[in-house]
């Protein structure tokens, strides 16, 4: 079975980073995909039927996620063995004036999405309320809604693992209790509440995946003795997402053929074999242009709702198939290779730890956090494919680099020293 090539890949691969570097984000993310792949496998064995082809899942198609997957990966793993604490220099003005740019979109954008919410609730049925999303009876479009403030709230959405991380690292490392502190923390579930009112579960697997990945990258300094009331701040938390999941989880599923357990192994696992079914279906050509993928420079406006209304396949195309089967299926497999090698190329020599001039950049540092979460999130699909996302993320790129340079007179490239 083809499948098993995940699991030796992934699980060597994971092993072999555990062994040299002992448990840190590399080994997380390779863990999650290696969990999704063993979730695949578990698809294969006790719901077998639920794979319409299984004669797609072959040897190359299998073989070409895994190269492309190494090659997307890499960079990211190489640095994240690297990546630690003590790496980020920045004052605690800079800090503070950068942590109010996160926090004042993300707070906005979440005060307005209370609304939204309470009229989620009011359909008496989360599946009911989706589908009005479905339908365009609902709408998360801030512009449209408020004008030009609405670009401010946009931003929001877009940097919830930013403000937990550096939630985290003013309150663990920084051992810092201030207001701006807990409005960060406040501020990363912009995401939750954002996907929320639109019934979905998504903001939920985001924040949970943001906050192991902050768990893990400062576990040398959370001292749970010291912060039990965070930590319980964080359970009740914990339960009231639990809950309003499985809510969601239960609503949308229940009436499935395997009911909602299924459709949590699914959720973790179904890429995994999606993927073979883009390889077979647009191999040669996707149903797109490589240009599509980033609208920022395309100015193509993404429409994904409902792909197969506009495009010929013989399965549902709107299903997980992880980032690289997002961009096979939108410019092909050709296209998607040269994407790799050219992400590889890239983000290699901008992570090279050898550079020692932007080892204590914020900068630096703002740009992996975007890629690993691309990365993270791409565990289902390529979910930053919208104009705006993009440029939210090359904003606050640019905007630490502005704020790393205030009142450097000697060499503006300093704060990337």
């Amino acid at each position: 079975m083809a499948i098993f090539l995940y699991i030796i890949f992934l699980g060597l691969w994971c092993f072999i980073n555990y062994k040299k570097n002992q448990f840190n984000i590399s080994v997380l993310i390779l863990l999650l995909y290696f969990i999704g792949a063993f979730s695949c496998l578990c698809i294969f064995i006790f719901y077998p039927t639920e794979i319409k082809y299984p004669e797609r899942i072959t040897i190359d198609s299998v073989a070409s996620h895994i190269i492309l997957m190494w090659l997307f990966m890499y960079p990211l793993i190489k640095y994240g063995n690297y990546f630690s604490p003590e790496r980020l220099i920045i004052s605690n003005l800079k800090l503070n004036i950068f942590s109010w740019c996160i926090i004042v979109p993300s707070l906005l954008a979440m005060a307005i999405s209370i609304f939204d919410i309470i009229k989620i609730f009011s359909y008496g049925n989360l599946l009911a309320a989706r589908m009005a999303f479905v339908n365009g009876d609902l709408s998360t479009e801030y512009v449209s809604r408020y004008g030009a403030i609405g670009y401010i709230m946009s931003l929001g959405p877009v940097i919830s693992f930013l403000a937990l991380f550096f939630f985290f690292y003013k309150k663990f490392y920084k051992q810092n209790n201030g207001i701006i502190t807990w409005l960060l923390f406040l501020s990363s579930f912009c995401i939750v509440a954002y996907n929320l009112a639109i019934a979905g579960r998504e903001g939920f697997v985001r924040w949970f995946f943001y906050c192991i990945f902050c768990s893990v990258f400062f576990k040398n300094y959370i001292k749970f003795k010291q912060n039990k009331k965070f930590f319980g701040i964080i359970g009740c938390f914990g339960f009231l997402l639990l809950t309003i999941f499985t809510m969601i989880t239960i609503d949308r599923f229940e009436d499935s053929n395997n009911g909602p357990l299924y459709s949590l192994i699914s959720y973790c696992g179904q890429q995994f074999y999606y993927y073979s079914y883009a390889y077979d279906r647009f191999f040669n050509d996707g149903y797109g242009s490589l240009g599509e993928l980033f609208p920022i420079i395309s100015n193509h406006r993404a429409e994904a709702m409902d792909i197969n209304s506009f495009v010929n396949a013989d399965y549902y195309l709107n299903t997980f198939s992880t980032f690289a089967g997002s961009f096979l299926k939108e410019a092909g497999f050709a296209n998607t290779l040269f994407l790799a090698i050219f992400t590889f190329t890239i983000s290699y020599f901008t992570f090279w730890r050898k550079k020692k001039y932007s080892n204590y950049s914020l900068t630096r540092i703002i740009a992996y956090l975007f890629y690993y979460e691309v990365i993270l999130l791409g565990f289902f699909y390529f979910i930053h494919y919208l104009k705006f996302t993009q440029i939210a993320i090359v904003f606050f790129i640019i905007l630490s680099f502005l704020i790393c340079s205030i009142h450097i007179k000697k060499n503006v490239y300093s704060c990337i020293k």
